[in-house]
C-alpha cells in the first residue's frame, strides 16, 4: 500500500463556472495580473508528442466533477497556457477546510482560499481525449499550478504509520498572491530488517536543482511510469 498525495477537497460550486480574465484588458495593459509570471505555463520539447494532438486544456475537479480553467493551441511539441487572474471566488477553496488551528501543520492564514491545475489534458481534432502532460521526472518529481487569493505559506511535518509502512509528509510551501508552482518530491526505503517501507512526500515552493524535470505526454496507448506523484496538495491518501 503506498502513499499517494490526496486530491484537493471539494471546492465551493457555483451554478455559473467563470473566471473574471478580459483578454481585451490585457491587450490594453489594464489587467491586474500577479507579478508572479507561473500563470502562464510553458511546454516544449515535450517527450512522446504526438501531432494527433492539436488542443491543450487545463482542468480542475470541483466535487468530482472536471472543469476546464483555459485552453491553448499545441504545436512543435509545446504549448503556452496562460492561466487566468483574478480567479472567480466561486472556484477558490478555503484552506482551513482541510486543515485546522490542532494541526500538526503550521499555515499562515487559514482563511486563504487556492485553486489547483489538476490536470493538463491533450485533445484532437475532433474534441477527443488522447492523454496528459505533466511536468517532473517519472518516479521523483512533479509538479502543480496553485493559485491562492493571498499571499501564503504552509510547514511542519505528518507521519502516518501501520504495521509495515511508514508515511511521512513534508510541506514547505510558501506562495504569493497569484499563480505559483509546486513542486513534489518522492522517495521511498525499506529496512532491511523490519522490513517496514517508508513512503516520503515532500511538497515544496523550492525547485531542487539536483533533479531535472522536463515534459511528457501520456497517452492511452502509452505505458505510463509505475509510480508516478498524484498532483495534488495536501495529505496523505494509503
Amino acid at each position: 500500500m503506498k502513499a499517494n498525495i490526496r486530491f484537493f477537497v471539494a471546492l465551493g460550486l457555483a451554478s455559473t463556472i467563470f473566471f473574471s480574465c478580459d483578454k481585451k484588458d490585457k491587450n490594453n495593459g489594464d489587467n491586474n495580473l500577479p507579478d508572479n509570471p507561473a500563470y502562464i505555463i510553458k511546454a516544449s520539447d515535450v517527450e512522446n508528442s504526438t501531432e494527433q494532438v492539436k488542443t491543450v486544456k487545463g482542468i480542475t475537479y470541483i466535487n468530482n466533477e472536471e472543469y476546464f480553467i483555459s485552453s491553448a493551441e499545441y504545436k512543435d511539441k509545446g504549448f503556452s497556457l496562460e492561466l487566468p487572474a483574478p480567479v472567480s471566488d466561486s472556484l477558490l477553496m478555503r484552506i482551513g477546510d482541510d486543515f485546522t488551528e490542532a494541526s500538526t501543520i503550521s499555515v499562515s492564514d487559514l482563511d486563504a482560499r487556492i485553486l489547483s491545475v489538476d490536470q493538463i489534458k491533450g485533445y484532437d481534432a475532433n474534441g477527443e481525449h488522447l492523454g496528459y502532460f505533466e511536468y517532473g521526472n517519472t518516479d521523483i518529481a512533479n509538479t502543480i499550478w496553485v493559485y491562492a487569493d493571498r499571499d501564503l505559506s504552509i510547514t511542519g511535518q505528518e507521519l502516518e504509520s501501520d504495521e509495515d509502512e511508514v508515511y511521512n509528509i513534508t510541506y514547505e510551501v510558501s506562495v504569493k498572491k497569484g499563480w505559483n508552482i509546486l513542486y513534489f518530491y518522492s522517495s521511498e526505503t525499506t529496512d532491511p530488517e523490519t522490513e517496514i517501507t517508508t513512503y516520503n512526500e515532500k511538497i515544496t515552493s523550492t525547485q531542487n536543482p539536483a533533479i531535472t524535470l522536463s515534459w511528457s505526454f501520456y497517452g492511452f496507448m502509452v505505458e505510463r511510469p509505475a509510480k508516478t506523484v498524484q498532483k495534488s496538495i495536501f495529505k496523505l491518501k494509503k
